[in-house]
């Protein structure tokens, strides 16, 4: 059985590229920072996108009363 991304590491990544577009949206930065910053923000969003995709399907054992109590909302338009 191989490894499977859980939802927290998938929710690490999405915090750290909201981050990464944060820095980049700083009006003090330079230019070539704020491609840096959004390239790399993309990156990890495309490699969340493909770890989401070999999560297995635990539909049946999702508890939402769990996940709110342990994970805050996102609130941010990316």
């Amino acid at each position: 059985m191989g490894y499977f991304a859980g939802i927290t590491e998938l929710r690490g990544l999405l915090a750290v590229a909201a981050g990464l577009r944060q820095l980049a949206d700083d009006r003090l930065l330079v230019r070539n920072d704020k491609r840096l910053y959004l390239t790399a923000a993309a990156a990890l969003e495309a490699r969340a996108n493909r770890m989401a995709s070999s999560l297995p399907d635990d539909s049946k054992t999702y508890d939402r009363a769990t996940d709110a109590a342990l994970h805050r909302p996102v609130d941010m338009l990316v």
